[in-house]
This record gives structure tokens, C-alpha cells and sequence, in this order.
């Protein structure tokens, strides 16, 4: 392979991916992207390729059906449930695969302002202090996710992540959540208006 068109695998996005997998008329080919697209080092978001119906049909292909198990826990699992695909499909897999899990799994923790290091290394394997700060600067330097490591709390402390893939069962639920802070936010104006207007309860 040249290095021209090396640069130029290494710069495909997903959605170009996408596109190529979905054009595909053979699952060999359609195979053999999906994972040129798993090991590619700057993506980790698979979500658009596991909803391709021609990826999803993969699962009735006896040869093939581990790459959309292999999909789904890498869009919705951590490294746990990757080690714990059935050896055949263990085989397949490069080691990169698994790094990029362990930053998958940490996204997994995102919530509020900071995470656990305890958390973190159970998630991720078991891992010590200086391969989990390793594993975080990496995930900081290629942009999943921005914070501080406090080494004397053993947090690390959260300003942004990029968000994992969501199931299509959960979108409803989200939906939900949020029409529901909506509407609380629009009382919360409506209140405010007529306090203002010299309506409210504190008249």
C-alpha cells in the first residue's frame, strides 16, 4: 500500500464507511471494511454501521454473523463483555481493538463531574494507577474526553466526553426525559412571567 493511499484510509470517517458498506454486494467486501473501519485508530463510534440492514442480515451468515455481534459490544458494551465473545471470534480480533474497548468502557462512567480511578480500572481490566492515567491522557489527547486526573482524591475530574452510541430502545426513553424538563422549564418561565408581572404567590 502507498503512502498516499494510506493517508487517505487513515482520514475516512465513518459516514464514508457507511456509505461504502451499505454499497457493498458482497459480504466478503462489506467484511472486510467494516473492519478496515473497527481498526481504524480515529474512529470508535460504530452505531451508523450497526443499523445497516445489510450488516444486521450478517448475523444469518454463519460466516460472518460475529461481526455484528463484535459491533454491538463495541457500540454498547465494555471490556468485559468484548472478552467475553467466544474464542473464535477472540482470534479474529487485533489487539488495538481491545485498547480502543477500554476507552469505550471509560465513556461508559461519563456522568456528572468526575469519575472513580477505582471505577476505572475495575471497568477496564483490572489495569494499575499508571496504565489508567496512560489510558486517560490518551483518550484526552485524541479528544473522547477532557479533564483532570487528581491523583490525591483518585478522581478524575470530568469537563466534556463524547457521547457513546445509544440503543434504538433507549431513544424514546431520552425523548421522554427531555419533553419532560421542557415542560418543567416552560412552568418554571410561566411562574417567573407572572411574579414578575405582579401575579405570583409572593405578592
Amino acid at each position: 500500500m502507498t503512502q498516499g493511499i494510506s493517508e487517505a484510509l487513515a482520514r475516512r470517517s465513518i459516514e464514508e464507511y457507511a456509505h461504502l458498506v451499505a454499497a457493498s454486494t458482497n459480504d466478503s467486501d462489506r467484511v472486510c471494511l467494516i473492519m478496515e473501519a473497527v481498526e481504524a485508530p480515529h474512529i470508535f463510534f460504530y452505531g451508523v454501521l450497526l443499523h445497516i440492514p445489510s450488516v444486521m442480515a450478517l448475523a444469518t451468515n454463519p460466516s460472518f454473523a460475529w461481526v455484528p455481534q463484535l459491533l454491538e459490544v463495541l457500540c454498547y458494551g465494555n471490556t468485559a463483555e468484548l472478552c467475553a465473545l467466544p474464542a473464535d471470534v477472540q482470534k479474529r480480533l487485533p489487539s488495538s481493538i481491545y485498547e480502543k474497548m477500554r476507552k469505550l468502557s471509560v465513556l461508559s462512567l461519563c456522568r456528572g463531574d468526575v469519575i472513580s480511578l477505582k471505577n476505572i480500572r475495575e471497568i477496564v481490566g483490572g489495569s494499575g494507577d499508571v496504565e489508567v492515567e496512560v489510558l486517560l491522557l490518551e483518550m484526552m489527547s485524541e479528544g473522547l474526553i477532557e479533564g483532570c486526573i487528581d491523583q490525591r482524591q483518585d478522581l478524575f475530574l470530568l469537563k466534556d466526553w463524547a457521547p457513546r452510541d445509544v440503543r434504538p430502545s433507549e431513544i424514546g426513553k431520552m425523548r421522554e426525559k427531555l419533553e419532560a424538563w421542557c415542560a418543567n422549564c416552560d412552568a418554571q418561565i410561566t411562574a417567573i412571567q407572572r411574579i414578575l408581572k405582579g401575579e405570583g404567590e409572593w405578592q
